[in-house]
């Protein structure tokens, strides 16, 4: 099903989620307008710097290929970047995925940020409407030192290493003019870092938003629990007062009424639960509608972010395997380099696929919490069965789930089979 216009033209965003867009804006794979206001920066879809932004990704990648094409003509043994056929054809590869990120980044921005712009808004409108139900549980905020790490991480890593290159080349009187033009590479590398931790802020807002909204229905829960617990503390006293002798009749009657009051209070109590209940389920459903829009409105690009972690994972062990297996044709720097840069590319695989992970739990913890709710509803109850049936329709029929283009879910599975096909990758080397 296509995707709708999103209703919602702009937001506001501050801390680390304004800091990383404009970053993006300068790179040219967030297309925004920013205006400052007291809550931070409110943000529209901007078309010109969508224009922007293609034409400086375009000029990136064009550069970087006029550099990779300019090398290759040169002989092998003159050559820094390939010093073999083998090197070749994976520098190539190398210099191709990111180009290929980067270009889909720039060219899905506008919609990207739409849709980026409409979940912002939709989940500051369910934790108001959660406000209602309980005071918001005030996690640690990580967000901000992960993802300044990152990308702390991949500037160092990125531009130690072109660093160690240049001064390689100046030493050995190399093809400096040529070499000076893989620095577009190197940021289109760092351009490609921001579209990752884009995608991880506005993932990570999402399982927060859903966390607190599984706290409601455990909240249901515990009062479902209770409710059950006191029904049978009267039954109970009722059934060893009724089976006394008929001197305890009058005390008898005062327990029949004393349950019959407890019973009406617990009517009245479950009505207004059914009612939070339904409300609740309305939340819930916005929480799919919003998980299916940043999938589908990220899932081209999700597609080929994964693809580039997986060739970089293999090609960081080339290069670590190939330098110890050929010492005499390779650098000891480049070789030890291979080790973080191999961390780099695992860390963006998980800082992609673990707050996908644990929204897929919560989804699934709010399943398990409804059975367990079920246990504890009288049959006679037939608004709050009614709506523990809507309930059970929203879970199997409309459960939001990040499956990028349909192609496979997002979840730890996925780190294992890459954990498992490295240690393949580096047995048969």
């Amino acid at each position: 099903m296509d995707l709708v216009t999103p209703p919602h033209p702009e937001c506001t965003v501050s801390g680390i989620m304004g800091f990383i867009l404009r970053l993006s804006r300068v790179a040219g794979v967030a297309p925004l307008k920013f205006t400052s206001t007291r809550e931070g920066y409110r943000i529209q879809v901007s078309h010109n710097y969508s224009l922007y932004g293609e034409a400086v990704v375009l000029l990136f990648v064009a550069v970087s290929i006029v550099a990779v094409v300019m090398d290759l003509t040169i002989y092998k043994d003159f050559s820094l970047k390939a010093t073999t056929n083998a090197n070749r054809i994976v520098w190539i590869t190398d210099v191709g995925i990111v180009s290929l990120v980067v270009i889909i980044g720039a060219y899905t921005g506008v919609k990207r940020m739409r849709y980026m712009i409409d979940t912002v808004v939709e989940l500051k409108q369910v934790d108001e409407e959660l406000k209602k139900f309980r005071k918001p549980t005030y996690i640690n905020d990580r967000k901000t030192l992960l993802s300044l790490t990152a990308l702390t991480f991949s500037i160092g890593i990125v531009f130690t290493d072109y660093g160690y290159f240049m001064y390689k080349v100046i030493m050995n009187n190399g093809k400096i003019l040529t070499s000076s033009l893989y620095v577009f590479y190197a940021i289109s590398c760092i351009k490609l870092e921001l579209l990752v931790i884009q995608f991880t802020l506005t993932s990570m807002l999402i399982l927060a938003t859903l966390m607190e909204l599984n706290n409601c229905f455990d909240d249901i829960l515990l009062e479902m629990q209770k409710n059950k617990s006191v029904v049978s503390k009267f039954t109970v006293l009722y059934t060893q007062t009724v089976f006394k002798k008929k001197s305890t009749l009058i005390k008898s009657n005062r327990v029949t009424q004393e349950i019959f009051d407890q019973n009406t209070k617990l009517n009245e109590g479950n009505t207004i639960i059914a009612k939070k209940l339904n409300q609740l389920v309305r939340l819930y459903g916005s929480m799919s509608d919003i998980i299916d829009k940043v999938e589908k409105s990220n899932g081209i690009l999700l597609v080929v972010l994964l693809l580039s972690f997986l060739l970089h994972l293999v090609i960081a062990p080339y290069h670590l395997l190939n330098g110890i297996a050929h010492p005499e044709r390779n650098d000891l720097w480049n070789v030890v380099l291979q080790v973080p840069y191999a961390i780099l590319h695992f860390g963006k695989l998980v800082m992609v696929v673990e707050p996908c992970h644990q929204t897929h739990d919560e989804l699934d913890n709010t399943k398990n919490m409804i059975a367990h709710l079920m246990r504890y509803i009288r049959h006679d109850d037939f608004e709050l069965i009614t709506e523990i049936k809507t309930f059970f329709r929203h879970l199997n029929l409309n459960q939001g789930l990040y499956a990028p283009m349909k192609l496979f879910t997002l979840n730890r599975s996925i780190i294992v089979a890459v954990s498992i096909g490295l240690q393949k990758d580096l047995l048969f080397e």
